[in-house]
C-alpha cells in the first residue's frame, strides 16, 4: 500500500502571492537496521544464485566479505560476521578482518584462535605480537612470533621493528643471551660508535664475556677516523673497550689508551687528562 500523501495547505499573502506549504511532520525515516537486513537478504539471494556456478568463487567471496562487514559494523553481530568470513577464506581482506575481530574482542582466546592463520601474513603477525605484548603481557607468545618472523625474510624497516619487540620480550624474561644476539645482529659498518659501545657494555655486564665485548667494540674502533663530529660516541666506545681489554689483559689496551688520549686532547679542557693518560701508559 502506498503511503498517504502529505498534507498541504495553500494560502495567499497580502501581496497576492500564493504560497503552497507542505506538512511533513508525520514522515518517519525507516529503521537503519531494517534497511541493512533487507539489503543482506538481497545479497544472500544473489549469493545463493552463485552457488555451484562456474567461475563464481571470487564474486561469492566478495559478497560474503561485504555481508560480514555489514553484519559486524551495522548490526553489531561479530559472531555472524566471523561465520561469513569463514565462507570467504580466499578473499585477500579476510586475514585483516579476522585479526580486527580478534582485537576487538580482545581476549587471549580470540588472539590465540587467529595466530596460526596469520603465519603467512608478516604484517598482521607483527600486530598480533604487539597485542600479546602490550595488552596481555604474554612474552612467550610475543617471543614465538617475533623469533619466527626474524628467521625468515622481512623488509629492513619491518625487521628493525620486530627486533625491537623481540628485545623487549626477551629482556623482560632475562634471556640475555638472546638479547645479546639480537643486539649484535643490528650492528653494521654504518652503525654509530655509541651503538657498538652499548652492545659491548651489555655483553660485559650481562654475559661477563670480556673477549666478546672487546671484539664488538674493536669492530668499530679499528676504523676510528680521528676526531670528528661525534667525539662522545667514540669516547664511550674506547672506554668500554679499555674496560674489556683490562679484564682479559689484552695487549691492545695500550693502543686503545693512546688513541683515547688523542681524542681527549681535541676536546675543550681535555689536554690535561690526555697528558695524564699518556703518562700512565708510559709508566
Amino acid at each position: 500500500m502506498a503511503p498517504a500523501p502529505a498534507k498541504t495547505d495553500a494560502y495567499q499573502t497580502q501581496s497576492g502571492e500564493i504560497i503552497i506549504g507542505e506538512d511533513t511532520h508525520g514522515v518517519q525515516a525507516p529503521d537503519a537496521g531494517e534497511l541493512v537486513e533487507a539489503m543482506l537478504a538481497l545479497v544472500a539471494t544473489e549469493a545463493e544464485a552463485l552457488l555451484g556456478g562456474s567461475g563464481t568463487d571470487a564474486k561469492l567471496a566478495d559478497l560474503n566479505v561485504r555481508t560480514a562487514l555489514a553484519s559486524w559494523d551495522a548490526l553489531d553481530q561479530p559472531d555472524e560476521a566471523l561465520r561469513f568470513l569463514e565462507l570467504a577464506e580466499a578473499h585477500p581482506l579476510v586475514p585483516r578482518l579476522r585479526l580486527a575481530a580478534s582485537l576487538a574482542n580482545g581476549s587471549p582466546e580470540d588472539l590465540a584462535a587467529v595466530e596460526d592463520r596469520l603465519r603467512n601474513f608478516p604484517a598482521l603477525a607483527i600486530e598480533l605480537a604487539e597485542a600479546w605484548l602490550w595488552r596481555h603481557g604474554r612474552m612467550d607468545r610475543t617471543i614465538a612470533i617475533c623469533d619466527r618472523l626474524l628467521a625468515g625474510e622481512l623488509p629492513p624497516t619491518w625487521r628493525t621493528h620486530v627486533t625491537e619487540l623481540a628485545l623487549l620480550a626477551h629482556a623482560s624474561t632475562a634471556n640475555w643471551s638472546r638479547v645479546i644476539d639480537l643486539t649484535r645482529s643490528k650492528l653494521g659498518p654504518g652503525s654509530p660508535p655509541e651503538e657498538h659501545a652499548a652492545t659491548a657494555a651489555l655483553i660485559l655486564d650481562r654475559a661477563g664475556d670480556a673477549a666478546l665485548a672487546l671484539a664488538t667494540a674493536w669492530d668499530k674502533l679499528e676504523h676510528f677516523p680521528g676526531a670528528d663530529d661525534n667525539p662522545l660516541g667514540w669516547l664511550r666506545c674506547f672506554d668500554v673497550a679499555i674496560d674489556a681489554a683490562t679484564v682479559i689483559d689484552d695487549p691492545r689496551r695500550f693502543e686503545l689508551l693512546d688513541k683515547r688520549a688523542d681524542l681527549i686532547a681535541t676536546l675543550p679542557g681535555g689536554a690535561l687528562e690526555a697528558l695524564a693518560t699518556r703518562h700512565a701508559v708510559a709508566s
